[in-house]
């Protein structure tokens, strides 16, 4: 008799993965994997954890079960009606099953009317991954981070760099609480809830330190792994290293000039809440403000910005007599207003102008040349890295580079990425649309940093590929890993091109 769910506990043990771990990448409770395991729960939440662990069924994609079944029916000649009387369920659950819907227990007896045995069977990315890069130099694998590590040799990478999710969002106290209090037990926070300013559904929590831990099994010891991160955020980044093992040597700070402030004026907020609260007063009053082109009066609860001087986002305006004329302010209202003068200027933010790179490292096995020897990894590659200066002097390179002006041309200059760079060598028609590309250039310096030529590179979180280009570039091989098909696409036209 087959059961999906008595598989499901070998697969998780081969991808080295508790329920717990299982349950938080694919954004469900250790329960629900307990009870498929224990052959309950449904079609859409099976599929959901095949994924994670990269499964296929009978070599097909977790999502055909559906069509599996239908094709197994099929081959036996038995229609949607005789398949539901032999299985002991209705024809409408059929139905579902074989579009994918419908509960484990129900496609179960479905199988066992049939006759036929499912197999799960692991797909062996790792080797996949090998075999590119042996014929390639580089290979670039879809999936979750954590899962596809887990295929991979202990000791097998030189260095790790890599651009992760920041999880720009808001921390509390509570929050951070919670957070460390759950690492430190060795489990998996749920991030699920929480959304960065970009609204990516990768982006909304840092990468765990099961994650991590790893990256540090497959790096040799002695292993360097740069990893970018926001100021806000670049704590808790570093915290879930250090609770994989890894130890802190440094951080670079990348100077990044031309950022944009994401904070807004209080003396506008200020006059902005004032005036809705007028408008509320006065609904139906016709204000005295420029009309659009038709002619007809502007709606003034509607504006984005009603307030004199703010940001124009139409062909109308807030004339500041209007706001006067048109309203009898309230006293409190009034002193509102008087106030927001005391309070233009002042925001919540400064303008970013610098990201963070995480200098880390696996701990070293013995004496650091003892280490070099055996493994090859443990310093970093300071000649290739060193500033060539105008002076014709080659400086030592410090963990300062960036858009910077010539007074400091001492240090590694790194503008940020052009967009005929991000678009370079992909299909007419495909834009780069990862919002955090990293400069080319930046990422050779930092790959020259870490490793020797020859050496292998892994990037985890690996976007739209700008550390596999760095690396065919500087003569090292590369694996990247990202769990969008997209980006994955994207990734190796980009690398391919650059090669």
């Amino acid at each position: 008799m087959t059961k999906l769910g008595d598989q499901v506990p070998t697969l998780r043990s081969h991808r080295r993965m508790t329920q717990s771990e299982l349950a938080a990448h694919a954004a469900i409770d250790a329960d629900t994997v307990s009870a498929v395991e224990a052959g309950g729960g449904t079609i859409t939440v099976l599929v959901a954890i095949l994924t994670v662990l990269g499964a296929k069924v009978d070599g097909h994609d977790p999502t055909e079960l559906g069509s599996w079944l239908r094709n197994a029916r099929v081959g036996k000649g038995l229609s949607q009606q005789c398949l539901a009387t032999k299985a002991g369920i209705s024809k409408p659950t059929v139905i579902g099953l074989e579009r994918g819907r419908g509960h484990v227990a129900s496609f179960t007896a479905a199988v066992n009317a049939l006759g036929v045995d499912i197999r799960l069977d692991l797909t062996l990315r790792s080797a996949t991954a090998l075999r590119d890069v042996e014929r390639d130099k580089f290979a670039v694998v879809q999936g979750d981070a954590q899962s596809v590590l887990s295929e991979f040799p202990d000791h097998h990478f030189h260095a790790c760099v890599c651009d992760p999710p920041y999880g720009l969002t808001e921390y509390p106290s509570e929050l951070v609480n919670q957070i460390v209090a759950t690492w430190v037990k060795e489990h998996d926070f749920d991030f699920s809830r929480q959304r960065s300013y970009l609204n990516a559904d990768w982006d909304g929590g840092l990468p765990q330190p099961s994650t991590w831990r790893q990256v540090h099994r497959v790096l040799r010891p002695g292993g360097y792994l740069l990893a970018f991160a926001a100021p806000r955020t670049a704590d808790l980044l570093t915290l879930s290293l250090r609770l994989a093992g890894f130890e802190i040597r440094d951080q670079i700070a990348w100077i990044t000039t031309n950022g944009m402030p994401r904070t807004q004026d209080v003396g506008r907020m200020l006059r902005r809440r004032v005036m809705r609260a007028a408008v509320k007063d006065v609904q139906g009053v016709d204000h005295d403000v420029q009309h659009r082109h038709g002619g007809e009066p502007v709606n003034l609860a509607r504006r984005r910005y009603p307030v004199a001087g703010a940001r124009m986002r139409s062909k109308y305006t807030v004339h500041l007599s209007a706001m006067h004329s048109s309203f009898t302010l309230s006293r409190d209202n009034g002193s509102l207003l008087a106030t927001a003068a005391e309070w233009d200027g002042h925001r919540a933010a400064l303008k970013p102008a610098h990201q963070v790179v995480v200098v880390a490292r696996r701990p070293l096995e013995g004496l650091l040349l003892d280490n070099v020897m055996k493994f090859g990894a443990g310093t970093l590659n300071v000649d290739a890295c060193r500033v060539h200066g105008e002076d014709g002097l080659h400086r030592y390179p410090s963990n300062f580079v960036g858009d910077i002006g010539p007074e400091f041309a001492k240090h590694f200059f790194a503008p940020r990425a052009t967009s005929r760079e991000k678009d370079r060598y992909l299909p007419t028609g495909m834009i780069n649309s990862h919002p955090t590309v990293k400069p080319v250039e930046l990422m050779r310096w930092l790959v020259r940093l870490v490793t020797t030529p020859g050496a292998m590179v892994l990037d985890p979180f690996m976007g739209s590929g700008t550390t596999g280009i760095a690396c065919m570039s500087e003569n090292r091989q590369f694996i990247g890993i990202d769990m969008k098909d997209e980006y994955v696409e994207m990734a190796r036209c980009r690398i391919h091109g650059w090669r």
